[in-house]
């Protein structure tokens, strides 16, 4: 899953928290020596390289809140909006104050806005969501990066 929440409909207010909340989550992570955002390229290559073949590469959207249309996303987006609305101090406090050098008092403040901006129906967020699967390769089989 890609830290960084997008929009199809630019709904994102142009001060966006939740934005914020992204760009320094990812700011604190590289502070603390983390790397949030993996491309999912790299997982295939890594994959590929472990020796497996026919690596596939299935990009998804996960959305936060019951905005769309298609019922399965609705129940899926009304979950993880459940889980980050619950989860949220914890999944932010280490790179806030370890990261960042912020006080508790300030991420507390900040994350006020960045509920409330879950909590618009007007913004229809989503995690980039990668699902990376291959399959071993039968005895005979050479992986690609072995061969030739």
């Amino acid at each position: 899953m890609d830290v960084e929440m997008k929009t199809d409909d630019d709904s994102f207010p142009p001060d966006s928290a939740i934005r914020e909340w992204c760009r320094l989550g990812d700011e604190g992570a590289k502070n603390l020596g983390l790397q949030l955002r993996i491309a999912n390229t790299q997982f295939k290559r890594w994959m590929e390289q472990a020796g497996f073949v026919d690596v596939t590469v299935v990009d998804l959207k996960l959305p936060l809140g019951a905005w769309p249309a298609d019922k399965r996303l609705r129940e899926a987006g009304s979950a993880e909006w459940l889980s980050m609305r619950d989860n949220l101090l914890g999944v932010t406090l280490r790179i806030w104050e370890k990261g960042l050098g912020r006080s508790y008092e300030s991420l507390e403040l900040f994350l006020v806005k960045v509920r409330a901006e879950f909590d618009n129906k007007a913004v229809h967020p989503y995690f980039p969501f990668h699902v990376i699967y291959g399959r071993k390769p039968e005895t005979q089989e050479t992986p690609p990066h072995e061969g030739a």
